[in-house]
């Protein structure tokens, strides 16, 4: 991002117009590539602006969006008739405290510098820049797709089972980027802990590999299969050196859980 580059010298600078536009710039051009990059395009909402139907009244709630390389609010409003796909066109605006006295040329002129622009809310279809019309895409927020991106990435579920005397379990996990997601789990503890190939205490149901073990212990509820005692919920854990954790020796089946790594 560019920066207006300062000095804590003590030192003086004139400060011209183009040196604040340089400033709003910069700042602009850090969403303007988000926005590439994510939506594919040049303009998008950023948050908000949720499009509610019902009643021959279309509205959007508040929210802001990215477009004409500028980012504009947009208030909550509402207009008469149905329109699933409504668009959202720039409106100008300038507040009067706004308002400056100029030299120009040796002459005094009073300018507006304070724009306020904003996005008003239009039925069907309207020509001229500036504008959004919210279809089913558009209507994605920037977290939205970020959602999508990292639901889109590549993954591989990893299975594994063990059985032997004392100690019997199956489980399946996934890694999505930072986050690990244990798709299923059942176990016995005892013996041999099959993950380390090492003696382990009782509460020890498996050990996961390094790169899918959490950044912080993170806890999970299980259930007791058992005859006598299967409406017990239990509190587990998975501790940061990877151990799935138990309070007792039985047979378990965990809730689906996930929790993130320390990295990628």
């Amino acid at each position: 991002m560019n920066i207006l580059k300062t000095w804590e010298d003590g030192s003086y600078m004139p400060v011209w117009q183009e040196d604040l536009k340089f400033i709003q710039n910069a700042s602009t051009e850090v969403i303007g590539a988000l926005c590439k990059a994510l939506f594919g395009r040049d303009y998008g909402v950023l948050w908000g602006c949720d499009v509610v139907v019902q009643n021959s009244k279309t509205s959007v709630g508040e929210g802001c969006v990215f477009v004409g390389n500028e980012i504009i609010h947009v208030p909550a409003q509402m207009i008469l008739g149905d329109y699933p796909a409504p668009t959202l066109q720039k409106e100008e605006v300038f507040d009067s405290l706004g308002d400056k006295i100029f030299k120009v040329n040796g002459n005094a002129e009073t300018r507006q510098t304070y724009l306020t622009p904003y996005m008003k809310l239009k039925g069907g279809i309207i020509h001229g820049p500036s504008k959004i019309t919210l279809y089913d895409e558009d209507k994605k927020t920037l977290l939205q797709r970020i959602y999508d991106v990292f639901g889109a990435m590549p993954y591989e579920i990893t299975a594994h089972s063990a059985n032997g005397v004392g100690n019997s379990h199956a489980i399946k996990y996934a890694k999505i980027g930072r986050q690990v997601f244990i798709l299923s789990l059942t176990g016995i503890t005892g013996g041999m802990d099959p993950g380390s190939g090492e003696a382990h205490t009782n509460s020890t149901v498996y050990t996961l590999p390094e790169g899918f073990r959490p950044s912080v212990e993170t806890f999970f509820t299980y259930k007791i299969n058992t005859t006598n005692d299967n409406s017990k919920i239990r509190i587990g854990s998975v501790t940061t050196d990877g151990k799935i954790q138990i309070n007792a020796y039985v047979s378990i089946t965990a809730v689906a859980f996930n929790f993130l790594t320390p990295s990628i």
